[in-house]
């Protein structure tokens, strides 16, 4: 994600610092492709309490409607990391109650 952020700053003018920075205090999003073998690892190493699902709505490549499923069928996260990733730690990076 650096990487990517030091090539194309010019596309998002308003990430002042590199996602890994972001990501450390807590506020950090995953695809939802069910081929990513990397979640578990990324969930343990971070903490399943500083990621949010990113939905991919309404990119072309997006898998909506079935966004949520991708993660609920799932066997290699648990039911609590499930539940922090779908939305437990997005009302703390939006500032809701």
């Amino acid at each position: 994600m650096d990487e990517e952020w030091e090539k194309r700053q010019s596309e998002a003018p308003a990430l002042k610092a590199k996602p890994s920075e972001y990501i450390t205090r807590g506020i950090g999003s995953l695809p939802p492709e069910p081929e990513e073998s990397t979640l578990p690892y990324v969930m343990d190493r971070i903490g399943d309490d500083k990621l949010i699902f990113a939905s991919d709505y309404p990119h072309w490549d997006g898998m909506f409607p079935y966004v949520v499923s991708t993660i609920r069928e799932r066997k290699d996260i648990s039911e609590g990391g499930e539940t922090k990733l779908l939305g437990g730690k997005r009302q703390t990076a939006y500032g809701w109650d």
